[in-house]
């Protein structure tokens, strides 16, 4: 309140305790036979005060207290002192029990009353010349002046106060609703003026009129509570309206929170779910609201607000009670929290049940959400490739593994008939509801071709109608296709690789264990040389099946590093690859050094001699074989093995050195070939920490490189002599 609206109320309050004492000062105490009237008049002031009459005006109800009708007696049966003091105590209680304002307001409004019947009783007097004048036509008329003079102070102590306080013009309040205040003074005028006579002929019987006033007052209490129960229901109904459709669950547990709260004007509501842990809260928090929501613990939340629950409803839905809607009031101390009526109990049972079934929605509406979301990760991070076909067999839903495998994004796909890349999974829409696996080939985005399995099962979509709709999941198995195929192929040329030599040998010694036969010492060194050299490919070709078995099963190669002259390594591997292949033809290139490169010396020279064998096979022995050792500028040493044979395509030299491939030549190359050499090469040369590379264009040959870490760079060249196979025997590991 502002220092000018207090200012005014204090002076208003001080001419009110002048005019008491002036009354007091001109007519003593009052006497012990005026005590009666006094109390009777204060009691009727009092039941005024607590009683008001509501008069209907359009959608709203006025408030009207009919304290002119007991001023009219008043001042026709006390003298001015005792009627003041009626006045005082009357309305000073009165105010106190019915109002409950704070000591200011309270205060302004007795002196408010106090100073306008005071100008009522002056009047009144002021005509009739005599104090008490009792009941007569002159004395009622006089009381009725007054009582036209106790409006005219009243609305100008209001207007003046809503001057001060708001600035309001006084002129606007004193004709506001002019002919409304001035029917109810004529109301009030005439019930007064038939209250005087039998408060002339006994006071108490004053109190027996105020019984109409009390049976209006309380035929207003329950069609006021009744209207403010209708009130409450629309406003529940509204909130309940306001949660329904598709709301997030946080704002539908607010709205609940903030419906409660308002529907029994308690301090704070929550609203807790008991699987989600958490609760949403609003509280009354000075001239506003604060909402928030916390992780749920019990009650202490409710306690750190200040605050006691007062009431709990639970809700539930059809899977049972999912959570509770709680209400709770300002803590007072120690003091049990106001309990909540009947009534707000009932409505708030009502608003729980109502409003669980919207809540329940958005709660099964959130884990829909959540499931959705789950759903939509799987689908879009799933490894596998994944797509939705409708009923037509059009693409619905295409994940990234799909775009991965086909090379196709979803904007391209998206609506497209599966048909266009696939006829196989086309034909899944014809299977019918129940869950199968297809094998399919698929077309790709740059023309190639994939293997895949693919395996669905339909769906029903809100979405879609009742239109059914396909999951597909896709695995691609092109690689694993391939590698069934090398199996395949490998197991039947390991087979005619093992055969043939075992065939060789098996027929030259059923030769010679002939009788009918005579065979010259010749003949039987070629033969005994002939079982040799098959002898050692079947050597060569175990060896090789003994290393893959080693390399897959994960055991480390067997490889000892050390310091290796290259250039002699290279020598001997040449002249032991001629001893076995007398009929190759090796140009050997020195690059004008020795090299020392750290490697196994005999692993080496099996990657070398598989090397040579290599070319020989595919270039034939009437072509050049050329072997060339040079430096790089990394640091390594390396061996090249070039041949003049068909060359390799591109699409196989990624290949190339894959276990169990072998190029399309193979079928009419000399010699066979499992398709290990090579891969065994490669990964020989990796446990030594080398590389090996291919460089070919078909027609023209191919160019085998093993490049190895060097150690020194100037020790002297030594060129070593042909060895003498005789002298020195190597086992010769070649390719297949």
């Amino acid at each position: 309140m502002g220092l000018k609206v207090r200012a005014y109320v204090l002076s208003v309050i001080a001419l009110a305790g002048g005019a008491i004492a002036v009354a007091l000062s001109a007519g003593g105490m009052p006497a012990n036979s005026e005590l009666i009237g006094i109390a009777g008049f204060a009691l009727a002031f009092v039941l005024v005060q607590a009683l008001p009459i509501p008069f209907p005006r359009g959608s709203q109800v006025e408030i009207v207290r009919v304290e002119e009708a007991v001023v009219v007696p008043l001042v026709l049966l006390l003298e001015p002192a005792a009627a003041l003091i009626a006045v005082t105590l009357g309305v000073l209680v009165g105010q106190m029990v019915s109002t409950k304002r704070d000591s200011l307001k309270l205060s302004f409004n007795t002196a408010q009353l106090v100073l306008s019947t005071g100008a009522a009783l002056f009047v009144t007097l002021t005509l009739l010349g005599e104090t008490a004048p009792g009941y007569s036509p002159a004395a009622l008329a006089a009381a009725l002046a007054g009582l036209v003079v106790m409006f005219v102070v009243n609305q100008l102590l209001v207007a003046g106060v809503m001057r001060v306080a708001a600035g309001t013009s006084m002129r606007s309040v004193l004709f506001e609703d002019l002919g409304l205040k001035a029917g109810m003074w004529i109301a009030n005028a005439a019930l007064g003026s038939l209250l005087v006579l039998p408060a002339a002929q006994e006071p108490a019987l004053l109190l027996f009129a105020l019984v109409p006033l009390i049976m209006l007052h309380a035929a207003w209490r329950v069609h006021s509570e009744k209207a403010r129960d209708e009130q409450r229901l629309r406003e529940l109904g509204s909130a309940v309206g306001g949660m329904s459709g598709a709301m997030p669950l946080a704002f539908v547990a607010q709205q609940l929170a903030a419906s409660a709260r308002e529907v029994v004007d308690a301090s704070g509501a929550e609203v807790r779910l008991f699987e989600e842990s958490r609760a949403w809260w609003v509280r009354r928090a000075g001239d506003g609201l604060e909402t928030g929501d916390h992780a749920t613990g019990g009650r202490e939340h409710v306690d750190d607000m200040n605050g006691r629950i007062a009431f709990s409803v639970p809700l539930a839905a059809s899977q049972g009670v999912f959570g509770e809607l709680r209400v709770w009031h300002e803590r007072r101390e120690e003091a049990a929290p106001r309990a909540l009526s009947r009534r707000d109990r009932t409505l708030l049972e009502m608003l729980g049940h109502q409003a669980a079934t919207a809540l329940d929605n958005s709660l099964l509406a959130a884990r829909s959400a959540t499931q959705q979301r789950t759903i939509t990760q799987v689908f879009e991070h799933s490894s596998e490739g994944m797509l939705v076909l409708d009923q037509r067999g059009r693409v619905r839903g295409w994940n990234p593994a799909m775009q991965s495998i086909s090379g196709f994004d979803q904007a391209t796909v998206d609506s497209s008939p599966i048909e266009l890349i696939s006829p196989q999974l086309a034909a899944i829409v014809e299977k019918g509801s129940e869950p199968g696996v297809v094998d399919a080939v698929l077309a790709t985005a740059d023309g190639d071709r994939r293997q895949v399995r693919a395996s669905f099962a339909s769906i029903d979509d809100e979405s879609m109608g009742d239109e059914p709709m396909w999951v597909v999941v896709v695995r691609d198995i092109t690689l694993e296709r391939q590698t069934e195929r090398l199996k395949d192929d490998f197991v039947a040329t390991v087979s005619h690789e093992l055969r043939t030599p075992l065939t060789a040998i098996k027929g030259f010694l059923q030769t010679m264990q002939r009788d009918d036969i005579e065979l010259g010492a010749g003949q039987i060194k070629m033969f005994l040389q002939i079982m040799g050299e098959q002898a050692d490919r079947l050597e060569r070709l175990i060896g090789d099946l003994l290393d893959m078995s080693a390399i897959e099963s994960g055991r480390p190669l067997d490889v000892d590093v050390s310091p290796v002259d290259l250039t002699t390594t290279v020598q001997h591997s040449i002249a032991t690859f001629q001893a076995a292949r007398p009929q190759a033809k090796v140009d050997f290139e020195l690059g004008g050094v020795g090299l020392v490169v750290e490697a196994d010396r005999q692993r080496l020279e099996q990657v070398i001699i598989n090397l040579l064998d290599n070319a020989l096979k595919h270039g034939g022995s009437e072509d050049l074989i050329h072997v060339t050792l040079n430096t790089g500028p990394d640091g390594f040493g390396s061996v090249s093995v070039r041949d003049h044979g068909p060359g390799i395509p591109v699409v196989d030299q990624r290949h190339i050195f894959d276990r169990f491939f072998v190029t399309a030549d193979s079928v009419t190359r000399t010699g066979g070939g499992a398709g290990l050499g090579l891969y065994i090469c490669r990964r020989l040369v990796a446990a030594m920490e080398g590389e090996i590379t291919v460089v070919s264009t078909v027609g023209q040959g191919a160019t085998f490189t093993v490049a190895m870490p060097m150690l020194a760079t100037s020790l002297p060249v030594r060129i070593a002599p042909v060895i003498d196979v005789a002298v020195e025997a190597t086992s010769l590991q070649l390719p297949k």
